[in-house]
């Protein structure tokens, strides 16, 4: 099962982009990629949004988290949590 819970009650979630370039990434990099996925505001700024994506987000280890930012989409960072 795939979810988002935004921060603001406001906010707009472009949850299909965000999703297709978190499994990019994790796929590049050869990292599982384990449900379920949350998807949250991470910063808010006047230069855009910036998401956090967060696999196997209910359980501890095995977790993948990407920072994008949004309006272009580009990955600010990305980690693998084996632990």
């Amino acid at each position: 099962m795939t979810w988002f819970r935004p921060k603001g009650a406001k906010a707009v979630v472009p949850t299909d982009r965000l999703l297709e370039i978190a499994r990019g990434v994790a796929t590049e990099r050869g990292w599982p990629w384990l449900e379920p996925v949350e998807i949250d505001s991470e910063s808010r700024s006047s230069a855009g949004v910036v998401w956090l994506v967060r696999t196997n987000c209910s359980k501890r280890g095995m977790n993948i988290r990407i920072s994008i930012r949004e309006p272009d989409f580009v990955v600010v960072s990305a980690h693998f949590l084996p632990r």
